[in-house]
């Protein structure tokens, strides 16, 4: 379910909420994007992986906007499952933006950087295939600590299992 939240100021409220460890959320993304004022501003969030890419395709096919997803690193042994969250920015350019505003596009980029510190690997996309569940699996894979998880939940039963990469 996509919800849309129309005040700039809810982008901490929302960021607090899907980075919130001590809190069960069905909150896995949301949306931004740079202001001409070079503010990041909240577009959109949901919890199911599809609806950010539809919102991506279907909404932003000519914007530059950023997203962040959030993916479990999911270690399950015999008597114990531990959950790490990793979390993916999206630096999405849709297919029909114009040249020009490609390129502000990639200054936004910085100030989404500076908003967003604790993002585990960036994507740079501008069609859905870039958005692969394995290609991005085998980026967080890249970037984690020496004790590997068995599988990456996307969500909504997209499950990459690290032996397969």
């Amino acid at each position: 379910r996509r919800v849309k939240r129309p005040m700039a100021q809810d982008l901490s409220q929302v960021w607090a909420e899907m980075t919130d460890m001590t809190k069960e959320t069905e909150l896995r993304w949301l949306i931004v994007r740079v202001n001409n004022n070079a503010a990041v501003e909240f577009v959109s969030s949901g919890s199911k992986l599809e609806e950010f890419t539809s919102a991506l395709e279907d909404t932003h096919k000519a914007e530059c906007v950023w997203g962040i997803f959030k993916v479990f690193g999911v270690d399950q042994q015999t008597n114990l499952v531990s959950r790490r969250s990793k979390y993916v920015q999206v630096n999405w350019i849709g297919p029909n933006v114009p040249a020009m505003k490609r390129m502000r596009g990639l200054s936004g980029k910085n100030a989404v950087n500076a908003f967003f510190k604790s993002t585990a690997v960036e994507v740079d996309a501008n069609e859905l295939g870039d958005l692969e569940a394995k290609a991005i699996s085998r980026k967080l894979l890249g970037c984690g600590g020496a004790h590997k998880p068995v599988f990456y939940d996307f969500g909504n039963g997209v499950e990459v299992q690290v032996a397969d990469l």
